[in-house]
């Protein structure tokens, strides 16, 4: 049963690019607002030292990148140890502990995240890849909860995204080689 519901999951995946351009995302006329490229703050400014944001549509890419792992990393700063209250065991094995269809969930909803956000700001992939639209901000995910061209609210999540992304592998790090919880 569990190898027929892993099996359809795996088939859908590799579906879903396909899936995808069937689809057509319309979008309203809306006044476009320039793009605001955030993220060069002090004490280190405009940090590439192997030139990896050589153009604009590079230097994009990778600060989309660089805010989704940024959420991510804040996210799993937060839960690592709030789990650990509660499990009184190191988190870093946690999501193997979990149900296999809560498992199969968690990634499914990732899938579905990653390829609404592809949709929405991505070029076609068979024409251009990794390229973002010109009209999209990296990171919007689409609620008009907050002004998300900002260029102060934006290098305050860039950074407390870094923060987080060093603090989160060192708790990672940690468990992996002490093998106990980070406050045990």
């Amino acid at each position: 049963m569990l190898v027929l519901l892993l099996m359809r999951c795996i088939y859908l995946l590799l579906l879903l690019p396909f899936l995808a351009e069937c689809f057509t995302v319309t979008k309203i006329a809306v006044p476009s607002s320039p793009v605001v490229y955030g993220g060069s703050t002090k004490p280190v400014e405009n940090f590439d030292p192997f030139n990896f944001a050589s153009t604009n549509d590079r230097s994009l890419f990778f600060r989309e990148a660089e805010l989704k792992h940024g959420r991510l990393a804040m996210v799993a700063a937060t839960t690592i140890p709030l789990v650990e209250q509660f499990t009184h065991s190191p988190s870093i094995h946690g999501f193997s502990n979990l149900p296999d269809n809560v498992q199969i969930g968690i990634i499914m909803l990732t899938f579905i995240s990653e390829f609404s956000s592809m949709l929405r700001g991505w070029q076609n992939p068979t024409k251009n890849l990794f390229r973002l639209n010109d009209d999209y901000q990296p990171g919007d995910l689409g609620f008009d909860i907050s002004n998300n061209r900002d260029i102060n609210m934006i290098n305050k999540e860039l950074n407390n995204g870094r923060l987080a992304m060093i603090a989160s592998l060192g708790m990672m790090a940690q468990e992996l080689v002490t093998q106990k919880a980070l406050f045990y």
